[in-house]
């Protein structure tokens, strides 16, 4: 079990997925720091965490003017991996941040370190990205890890799958997170009950909220790279949210179509409504977030939902 008042640090902290979760599953930090080069999405992080130092890019951070970090969490940048990509692996300008990442973990040795990541990491390059990792985290020598590939449609109605990696320190922590097996409420208009969600079971509450009108076609249109199309109902679950503006999963409303709003978006990750709405710079000065700057980074945010449940069985 983590102690409170723990020493945290966000890498690649976008809007705050990590700490939002982490904060939800009731964690409490003595310093926190993150590292975000993203101007809209660094207002969002000082709006909401103010007290948390920014420490910038993170191929710029040195480790030994920290103090000591008990936790690390990072979501390194996936476009060379995912399928959506062109795959250019672990050594690509972007996903090759990764090793920025573990330059900071070997240096500081946090307690735990918890990274996410695109399904498609366990199969770039063949698997070789993966077992790369593997090794890099090995050749620290001082780690035991365990990994799975986690959907949020367990937790909110999203088909997103994403690998989710714990490092724990020798002696300091165990392996003892995974897999994840949880129950939750199932939410409809005329049916509230209890279900037990399995590995390969999936539950999933219905959009409620994101927007006032009614759907007269309860159809959820998803298009995918080969513009192939997916129909969903509405209260099922959507296919997975990405960082473009233009192919967000859609909706078909009375005789039109139309796509997801960001405030839907946002309750797909598990934020609170209008989340990414308006930041506030390190002036104070408000700043106003376009939609396609939402959608951009609500398609790159960890589902908070996930690290609310990992950060509930770290504390146990």
């Amino acid at each position: 079990m983590l102690e409170e008042n723990i020493n945290y640090l966000d890498l690649f902290s976008g809007i705050g997925g990590f700490r939002f979760g982490l904060k939800q599953a009731g964690f409490k930090f003595k310093w926190e720091g993150h590292s975000e080069i993203d101007k809209y999405a660094e207002s969002l992080y000082h709006k909401y965490f103010p007290q948390s130092e920014c420490l910038g890019d993170v191929r710029k951070i040195i480790p030994d003017g920290l103090p000591r970090i008990d936790i690390i969490t990072f979501g390194f940048p996936c476009s060379d991996l995912s399928v959506a990509g062109k795959r250019k692996g672990l050594h690509g300008e972007r996903s090759g941040l990764f090793f920025e990442a573990m330059r900071i973990i070997k240096a500081i040795r946090p307690k735990i370190f918890i990274f996410e990541n695109v399904k498609g990491l366990l199969s770039s390059n063949g698997g070789r990205d993966f077992v790369g990792i593997l090794r890099e985290i090995a050749s620290i020598g001082i780690y035991e890890c365990e990994w799975e590939l986690i959907n949020s449609k367990w937790f909110v109605p999203q088909n997103r799958e994403r690998i989710f990696f714990i490092g724990h320190f020798g002696g300091k922590s165990s392996p003892q997170v995974f897999p994840l097996k949880i129950g939750h409420e199932t939410y409809s208009e005329d049916n509230r009950q209890k279900r037990q969600n399995r590995l390969e079971t999936a539950y999933s509450m219905c959009i409620r909220g994101g927007a006032k009108q009614r759907y007269d076609s309860e159809t959820l249109i998803q298009y995918g790279a080969s513009q192939d199309m997916r129909l969903s109902p509405i209260n099922g679950v959507s296919q997975a949210l990405n960082a473009g503006h233009y192919n967000q999963p859609k909706i078909i409303q009375k005789t039109r179509i139309r796509r997801l709003t960001p405030m839907e978006c946002e309750k797909l990750q598990g934020f609170p409504a209008k989340w990414t709405e308006k930041g506030i710079d390190k002036n104070g000065t408000e700043v106003k977030i376009s939609d396609t700057q939402r959608y951009k980074m609500l398609g790159n945010a960890v589902t908070t939902n996930v690290v609310k449940e990992i950060g509930r069985r770290l504390m146990e």
